[in-house]
């Protein structure tokens, strides 16, 4: 069976190696140089270089190994402990540095991956057993992903088949920082995690490739993901795992989209750790966006896909909001408060957002831009019947439509004031660079 984790890949590479020294532990250091460097040679094609420090009866240490040449893995001060049978009980490595990359969804590791491809990945060999104990106490991981180089660095132990990592990350730029602290429980057989992992995303983020229409200028997105026995395969979490908890704090993103700085809280909670992510328990409270005065709370769920190349969103949320004034069209409303259950949809650049019961506008006045016309204070009811916005991000191209509930309010046009009654009102604009139509 394929291994779920890279690192335990890396943690098992010196056992062949372990394996030849504990049979050799009589024999001269320079003899089992020689003999463990042209035996990788021969099998792999991969060039070797070896230098042992001292072997012993049941300790070898190696001072330093390096397999490969352009993409080499490499390790040094490695004690290997052994009984007289030849049974690896540990290896302990100070420092080991590799190369991998992920393209097609796949993991290789470099000039080490000949081993693996000969060796069979993942699978058990009955004539070397796995130590009880395999520790890396300083672990350098240069990864290459299609979206650009990561460095990871850390320690990492598996023991008694349960792997412990310390792991930190970030790309060339320092544009995308992560740190994890994971525990992994029958790693090597139906690994689950649990534990905490933290990503920052500033604006020049590789990331941000997923979704390129919302990509800011400035600000910071940090993410906390919480881990309760999560299943590290694709394969259902397991009878007794608690969702994932998933948490974002905005501070102060600013695109061309948005008026205004957009700040705040949000937090979730999801099933599964793979795409599409289904999020329950979704609560968030911001602010800017629309304006600085903008506030947005509300609860619900989500989805999270990857569609064509990039991020797909659909809630469904029951929202308040509030502003001191809103601009629309060449109208202004005084301090608006909405209360809407709506559906909110993002996909290909394209965001669509419905009421899915009637909403619900409080305002203290509309008038427009020359105050020659004015409604009163008062309130409206949207129905979800021809009802909604929806909004291009590549051009700033929208289209709005409304239909309200019965209408009974008062209007001041040209000095008059006229009662305007109605059993129900139908609007709809739309606008873009060239100006709004109604």
């Amino acid at each position: 069976m394929r291994r779920p984790l890279v690192i335990i890949g890396l943690l098992g590479v010196p056992l062949a190696i372990a394996a030849a020294l504990a049979a050799a532990a009589f024999w001269r250091k320079p003899l089992a140089e020689a003999a463990i460097v042209e035996y990788l040679q021969r099998t792999h094609g991969t060039k070797v270089e070896l230098a042992i420090g001292e072997i012993g009866l049941d300790e070898t240490r190696i001072d330093h190994i390096k397999i490969g040449e352009a993409a080499p893995f490499e390790g040094k001060d490695i004690r290997i402990l052994y009984d007289l049978s030849g049974r690896i009980a540990a290896i302990e490595a100070g420092e080991v540095t590799a190369h991998g990359r992920v393209e097609g969804g796949t993991v290789t590791l470099g000039d080490l991956q000949p081993l693996f491809a000969h060796e069979g990945a993942g699978e058990s060999k009955g004539d070397v057993p796995l130590p009880e104990r395999v520790s890396v106490e300083k672990l350098h991981l240069g990864l290459i992903t299609p979206l650009g180089e990561v460095e990871i660095g850390g320690k990492a132990l598996l023991g008694h088949g349960a792997l412990a990592l310390d792991l930190t990350a970030t790309d060339t730029a320092g544009q995308t920082t992560g740190a994890a602290k994971i525990d992994v429980s029958e790693a090597m057989t139906a690994p689950t995690m649990s534990g905490e992992a933290r990503l920052r995303l500033e604006p020049g983020s590789a990331l941000w490739g997923f979704a390129p229409g919302i990509a800011p200028q400035s600000g910071i997105i940090e993410a906390s993901i919480q881990l309760d026995h999560v299943a590290a395969s694709a394969a259902a979490a397991p009878a007794g795992g608690k969702p994932v908890r998933i948490a974002l704090r905005l501070d102060q993103l600013q695109n061309a989209q948005l008026a205004a700085p957009l700040s705040g809280q949000l937090s979730a909670e999801i099933s599964d750790i793979k795409l599409p992510l289904q999020a329950n328990n979704l609560v968030f409270d911001l602010s800017g966006g629309l304006s600085p005065a903008t506030r947005a709370s509300g609860q619900g769920d989500g989805a999270l896909a990857f569609i064509d190349g990039g991020l797909a969103l659909e809630m469904t949320l029951a929202v308040a909001a509030s502003d001191d004034a809103v601009e629309f069209a060449g109208w202004r409303i005084k301090q608006p408060k909405l209360q809407v259950p709506l559906r909110l949809a993002f996909a290909k650049g394209e965001l669509a957002v419905a009421p899915t019961d009637p909403a619900t506008i409080v305002h203290q006045g509309i008038s427009d831009a020359a105050k020659a016309n004015s409604v009163g204070s008062g309130k409206f009811t949207l129905q979800p019947d021809g009802s909604g916005f929806h909004y291009i991000v590549a051009d700033g191209a929208w289209r709005a439509t409304a239909t309200t509930a019965a209408l009974d309010f008062n209007v001041k046009s040209t000095g008059e004031t006229v009662q305007i009654q109605a059993p129900s009102v139908s609007l709809a604009a739309d606008g873009g660079a060239a100006g709004v139509n109604w």
